[in-house]
C-alpha cells in the first residue's frame, strides 16, 4: 500500500493567510479584524510570494517537510528569484539580506502549524 501523503490547509487557514499576506490579498472583507503579522508592506509582499511558492510544494510527503533545511533554502532562493510585485515598496528591505529568509521562515512556520496532512489515498 502506498504510504504517500499530501497535505491540505485546515478550514481555519483563511485567518492565518490573512495575517500573513493581509486581508485584501486573502479575499477578506473590509470588516476583517485580523491583525497582520508583518508590519511593513515590503514584508507582506515577500510573505505573499513565499505563500505562492509554498503552495507549489504540495508534492512533498508532508507539510513538516517545508521546514526542513534543504526545503527552506529552496523556498528562500525561489522567493528571492521571483520578481517582486512592487519593486518600489521593496526599497525598505535594501541592505537587509536576511529579511527574505526571516519572512519566508515565519510564513512557512505559520502555515505548517495550520496544515493537516491527509493520506493520498483519501
Amino acid at each position: 500500500m502506498d504510504e504517500s501523503h499530501h497535505y491540505r490547509a485546515s478550514a481555519g487557514i483563511r485567518a492565518i493567510v490573512e495575517q500573513i499576506i493581509g486581508p485584501d490579498a486573502a479575499g477578506a472583507t473590509a470588516s476583517s479584524q485580523v491583525k497582520p503579522i508583518f508590519r511593513s508592506e515590503a514584508e507582506r509582499q515577500i510573505a505573499r510570494t513565499a505563500y505562492e511558492v509554498i503552495r507549489e510544494c504540495k508534492h512533498l510527503p508532508s507539510s513538516s517537510h517545508l521546514v526542513k533545511e534543504e526545503v527552506s533554502e529552496f523556498l528562500v532562493k525561489r522567493v528571492e528569484e521571483l520578481p517582486a510585485p512592487d519593486q518600489l515598496e521593496l526599497e525598505d528591505v535594501t541592505g537587509k539580506p536576511d529579511i527574505a529568509a526571516a519572512v519566508v521562515a515565519k510564513t512557512t512556520e505559520l502555515l505548517v502549524s495550520q496544515t493537516i496532512d491527509i493520506p493520498a489515498s483519501l
